[in-house]
Formats: structure tokens, sequence, C-alpha cells
């Protein structure tokens, strides 16, 4: 059978940094778009949630990357048994 080593990797997701966010939060338009929103009616708070969502995840795109430290960590080799199917692994492991 196959050998499988566990591996896990700390800080495996590089970090980011977006400053249209930023810059949103320093003018606080953040706290501009919360009082429109509680004082819209209804279906256009659902429309301005909406358009949020699109222009937050576009916006996320455009992000500068951050170095972080990152640990790769290795564990004891699992060897399969013999005749040892993958989910009868997964439960030993």
């Amino acid at each position: 059978g196959a050998v499988v080593v566990p591996c896990f990797v700390d800080n495996g997701e590089e970090m980011r940094w977006c400053p249209l966010l930023d810059a949103w939060s320093a003018l606080r338009l953040d706290v501009l778009y919360g009082k429109v929103m509680r004082g819209s009616a209804q279906p256009l708070r659902r429309w301005l949630w909406q358009l949020w969502l699109v222009c937050w995840f576009l916006a996320v795109h455009i992000s500068l990357p951050l170095p972080v430290k990152a640990t790769a960590v290795l564990g004891a080799p699992i060897s399969a048994k013999e005749g040892e199917g993958a989910a009868e692994l997964a439960v030993r492991v």
C-alpha cells in the first residue's frame, strides 16, 4: 500500500493588504454606509447589500501581498494495512 505523510502548513495562505478597503474605513465611509442602510426601506436595503458585496469582492482582488512566516509540520508516515481502503485508513488516522 501507499505511505501517507500528514502535512500541515501554518500561515500557508499569504496575508494581503487591501488599500481600497483601508481607505474606505479611514474616510469613515463604512459609517455612512451603515447609516444609509439603517435608514433605507427593505427592498432598497437588499439591493444596497448586494451592491456592497459585489464591490467588496472586486476590491479585495486589488491588494498587496505581505510576507508572513510559513511553518510546515510533517507527521510520522502512515502505512496502509493490507486490504485497507481509503475510508478505513481515514478512520484509523
